[in-house]
């Protein structure tokens, strides 16, 4: 809300603003987004990318997971089958682990963790750490203020961001 009214008040000028502006109506909405759903397996891919952009980006050497990493994709995508299931639920707990391991030896060689960086890690550490039943659970990396939000009645459930909206009421 803060950084709402310090954006009018920069837009119109201070001295404007107090002669003119005597309230302001604030209004939030929700504005729709065009994702896929995200998977556990989804996101945690993306987190190894990111993991793995960001050793580029600094020269750093991690362990390489690479050809473990691509026989658990392939048995994740084809495990939906009823008698498989046990399958890709050990699959999905090893990329989670390889993607532990990753991200723990590039904190542990970046430490201290420049700024640059600290959103995206804390991000990365939230996708990693959450449960099923979390709330306020990270939907995309890219973007973490996703929300799940309960639609209309043609989409029952789909992704979201929420808008802000203010007028300023005059005299």
């Amino acid at each position: 809300m803060k950084v709402i009214f310090k954006q009018s008040i920069d837009l119109f000028g201070e001295e404007r603003v107090r002669k003119e502006v005597r309230e302001v109506r604030v209004d939030t909405t929700v504005q729709e987004k065009n994702f896929t759903f995200p998977t556990d397996r989804k996101l945690i891919e993306k987190v190894i990318g990111h993991c793995r952009r960001i050793s580029e980006e600094e020269d750093i050497k991690l362990e390489n997971l690479r050809q473990r990493n691509k026989k658990l994709k392939h048995q994740l995508r084809f495990a939906r089958k009823p008698k498989n299931m046990n399958k890709l639920r050990k699959a999905q707990r090893r990329l989670h682990k390889i993607a532990w391991k990753i991200y723990h030896d590039l904190v542990s060689q970046l430490n201290p963790i420049p700024i640059s960086y600290m959103k995206e890690f804390d991000v990365l550490y939230r996708v990693l750490t959450q449960k099923r039943d979390d709330i306020n659970k990270v939907y995309s990396v890219h973007e973490p203020d996703l929300v799940y939000l309960r639609g209309k009645n043609i989409s029952r459930m789909s992704l979201r961001t929420r808008v802000h909206l203010r007028t300023p009421g005059r005299r």
